[in-house]
């Protein structure tokens, strides 16, 4: 999972949060990560494989997320 912040309005961006917890369930994920100073949402992205980073959600006001749209015995892969 890579996890973005957004800012309002257009400034230098924040440093990226940290991802502080990834919990597997059954098709799910769900995510905790250390807030970014001056980031007003965060975005989450997907990859699996060789396929591209994918949009999962936008504009997440807090520092949790549950990816409710994985499917099991899949490997998914944190950005950098």
């Amino acid at each position: 999972m890579l996890i973005r912040t957004d800012v309002s309005p257009a400034t230098s961006p924040p440093l990226p949060p940290t991802l502080q917890q990834a919990t597997a369930g059954d098709q799910t994920v769900g995510l905790v990560w250390s807030p970014s100073d001056g980031a007003t949402g965060y975005r989450v992205w997907r990859k699996s494989g060789s396929a591209p980073y994918a949009a999962v959600a936008s504009g997440i006001a807090g520092t949790s997320y549950t990816d409710t749209s994985v499917v099991n015995g899949t490997t998914i892969a944190s950005g950098p």
